[in-house]
């Protein structure tokens, strides 16, 4: 709960002037790490989702990790033991002159206020959806959507996955444009189609729809899923937007950073991209149990339950 948090207090920091008295966020943290408030005398054990004013001063313990968000976008990490002063970590890390980022970065990759509510309600809820809890749903729901039901694609391909109803049942899978006209169907004994935009011809930035029924009894069926190929311009756009990203994020590929490009793909509801900058998050720190949470409720956000 603190990281996101953590992520709502760096929203509000690009619309609330009075959050500027606020220079770092905690994102991530590994061991001990303690901070000294300016004013005071005392040192208070840092906490994830903390956030970190230009005279305080941080000490890092060892084999310990602190993982910032720095008000500007930018990240940082710190896994040497020591002490930080805060004003000079900003310092370093904007090299004294000002950041040129893409404007209101932040508000971009989370979204706005409101849709902060659904990334603490999903992280609320985290525990209520563990695997036990999903198998024993489809125990009862038989037959769902396993893929996320909204997808948008760069590339070419796309996996359209479905739960098994029960032993010896054959699958109808139909697909469908805006016009309601059937486009592909296929009938299997699979829980798995896949779907190359080539081979079916389906048109860039137009969504088709897609719905799994029981052969033997077409009453049974799944929920509607969607999905759209971005035309190659808008694909040319979303990388140029990443590429400045990653310039202005970091010199270097961190955790924090694709936390924050994970969230800026979701919000364009690049799933698969999103999915891989989490992962890969949680490859480069497999300690931090903040990223491997943030993961979760992400995977719930978008529907993933395989």
């Amino acid at each position: 709960m603190k990281v996101l948090i953590c992520l709502f207090f760096l929203i509000v920091f690009f619309v609330q002037v009075h959050a500027q008295n606020y220079e770092f966020c905690v994102l991530g943290k590994i061991g001990t790490a303690l901070v000294q408030n300016f004013g005071s005398k005392s040192r208070n054990e840092l906490k994830t989702g903390d956030q970190l004013r230009k005279n305080d001063i941080i000490t890092l313990k060892e084999n310990s990790y602190l993982g910032l968000v720095h008000s500007s976008g930018k990240t940082i990490e710190i896994r040497k033991s020591g002490e930080y002063k805060i004003s000079k970590l900003k310092d370093e890390l904007l090299g004294n002159k000002s950041t040129s980022v893409i404007p209101n970065l932040i508000e971009i990759i989370f979204g706005n206020k409101s849709n902060m509510k659904d990334l603490l309600d999903s992280k609320k809820s985290k525990k209520i959806y563990s695997k036990g809890s999903i198998e024993r749903s489809l125990d009862v729901e038989q037959f769902v959507i396993m893929s996320p039901k909204k997808m948008i694609l760069i590339g070419k391909d796309i996996e359209l996955i479905w739960s098994k109803y029960s032993a010896n049942n054959k699958y109808e899978i139909k697909i469908t444009d805006r016009f309601n006209k059937t486009i592909f169907t296929k009938v299997t004994e699979d829980t798995l189609v896949k779907i190359n935009q080539n081979e079916l011809k389906l048109e860039k930035d137009q969504y088709y729809f897609w719905k799994v029924n029981l052969l033997s009894i077409p009453q049974i069926n799944t929920d509607e899923g969607y999905f759209l190929f971005m035309s190659d311009s808008k694909i040319s756009e979303i990388r140029k937007n990443v590429e400045q990203l990653q310039k202005n994020l970091s010199d270097k590929e961190t955790p924090v950073t694709k936390i924050l490009l994970a969230f800026y793909y979701e919000n364009n509801l690049l799933v698969e991209e999103a999915d891989r900058e989490f992962k890969e998050a949680i490859e480069l720190s497999p300690g931090v149990s903040d990223y491997k949470e943030l993961y979760e409720a992400f995977k719930m956000r978008i529907n993933i339950k395989r």
